[in-house]
């Protein structure tokens, strides 16, 4: 077994007697997932010593604003790829992630900046952004080790990769989608499966995510639907509970951004139900604990902008 497992250990096994399993939608990540190695896995170490000036003009260090517009950066080449029918590398998103990561974040800007409420104008980049910042800062609350939480980061990065095949019109219609409609954005999970399937085997826990997302902590509900009811792996769980939250409490096309109190809410009411009551509970805990410093900054951010009378 893998070091890094991310399946929740306290679940029991399937007993043997139990009927052999079908594929869902002919998608085979979770027997890649389950039986994934360490070296196809392994997350790349810390940059070598020698560094060419790319590497070194993009080293923001403690610039955690930076960090946010490299992560940007990094996933619109990758989103941009995978439309071009390209391939793209783990390794600069895992060097991104793991300076992401390091520091004391108790008043981490980066992720003030996540939580800030901008209208963003690329949704799909900057709200995978935040679900990763998100992730990662959960992840480091409940103890994960580095190889964990960066694997957790590039997966939540990577989770919305399907969205990259429905048509623009759709994603940023301003009313009621069709029927037709509802179900293209359906398809987003299995397609970025199979986008991040085809691109190897060290994706399997990003097409993991990617395909879990929607699914409903039981597996009874969400979508795509399953043949069979089973838990999402842990780490789809932990990232559908930051992606519901980020969604919410963005300006979309057809809806304002959700008040803090309204989102909260609807976890909780979500939770043991539809969302996994223990990465509920972590998120809110979290997320009450930084939302006070969003206030604060957004209070002086409207200060500073108040004329100065004449």
């Amino acid at each position: 077994m893998s070091q890094v497992e991310f399946r929740n250990m306290k679940n029991k096994a399937q007993k043997k007697s139990s009927p052999k399993p079908k594929q869902d939608l002919k998608l085979s990540f979770r027997k890649l997932a389950a039986n994934r190695d360490m070296q196809s896995l392994q997350v790349p170490g810390k940059p070598a010593a020698k560094t060419d000036s790319k590497s070194k003009a993009n080293d923001k260090g403690n610039n955690r604003k930076g960090l946010y517009e490299e992560s940007s950066l990094y996933l619109n080449q990758a989103l941009s790829a995978i439309k071009n029918r390209k391939s793209f590398e783990l390794e600069p998103g895992f060097r991104i992630l793991e300076k992401m990561a390091k520091g004391d974040h108790r008043r981490d800007e980066l992720f003030i900046m996540a939580i800030h409420l901008d209208d963003r104008y690329k949704y799909v980049i900057h709200h995978s952004v935040n679900v990763a910042i998100y992730a990662l800062k959960m992840a480091e609350d409940l103890g994960f080790s580095k190889k964990q939480k960066l694997e957790l980061a590039m997966a939540a990065l990577l989770h919305d990769v399907g969205k990259t095949v429905i048509p623009l019109e759709i994603l940023n219609k301003p009313g009621k989608l069709d029927d037709d409609e509802w179900k293209a954005i359906q398809e987003h999970p299995v397609e970025g499966a199979r986008i991040l399937l085809a691109s190897g085997p060290r994706f399997a826990l990003a097409a993991t995510a990617a395909y879990e997302h929607h699914i409903g902590w039981t597996g009874k509900k969400g979508y795509p639907e399953l043949h069979y009811a089973r838990q999402p792996e842990r780490l789809s769980r932990l990232i559908q509970v930051c992606d519901i939250y980020d969604a919410l409490r963005t300006r979309r096309p057809f809806r304002p951004p959700w008040p803090l109190a309204r989102t909260l809410h609807h976890l909780q009411k979500e939770m043991g139900e539809y969302l996994d009551p223990e990465f509920v509970t972590a998120f809110l805990t979290m997320i009450r604990q930084w939302e006070p410093l969003v206030l604060k900054q957004n209070a002086l951010r409207e200060e500073a902008a108040e004329p100065v009378p004449a």
